[in-house]
């Protein structure tokens, strides 16, 4: 549900399985075919095959953050989740360079948030966009480049452009 109380219109996927030993089966491409989805007074009605004792779903909707983050459905169980407006941060770099690979770190936590897109503006000068982030401390990182400023604080809700420095490692 949407902090107002509406319902999300945006179809559900599980991002894991859950076996009963306890064991996980990450999903991909491949697994689509464990589960059904569809639409029901409550939201998003996943079933999966009954090897499954369950299923991991992060909650998703564009240009919002969940809360909790992930949920776990298990038999015929109803789980909830609030979806806030998250805040919009585009990165852009100082000067022209290549455009690489790099991704948000939320400090405290390992879990990469990767941009929805990506452009170079003039001079070659590339740039990127992340939409729906949770309010907090980031990392800005990367493979191949570092950055400077290499962290950015997101308020609630806010949007916000940042210009960066890019050094190759």
């Amino acid at each position: 549900r949407h902090t107002d109380g509406a319902l999300s219109h945006t179809p559900q996927v599980p991002s894991a399985f859950l076996f009963p030993t306890g064991e996980r089966l990450q999903a991909s491409l491949s697994t689509r075919l464990l589960f059904t989805s569809g639409k029901d007074e409550f939201g998003t009605r996943l079933a999966s095959l009954r090897l499954f004792a369950g299923l991991e779903v992060r909650p998703q909707e564009r240009q919002h953050y969940a809360e909790p983050a992930m949920i776990v459905v298990r038999d015929g169980e109803i789980a909830r989740a609030t979806l806030h407006r998250g805040a919009v941060f585009e990165c852009v770099a100082k000067a022209p360079g290549p455009m690489s690979t790099m991704w948000l770190e939320r400090v405290g936590d390992t879990e990469r948030v990767h941009w929805q897109r990506s452009w170079f503006e003039t001079d070659r000068v590339p740039a990127w966009r992340f939409e729906g982030l949770p309010p907090g401390e980031y990392r800005i990182v990367s493979d191949t480049v570092v950055f400077s400023p290499d962290r950015v604080t997101v308020p609630a809700s806010s949007e916000q452009r940042v210009s960066v420095a890019v050094q190759p490692k």
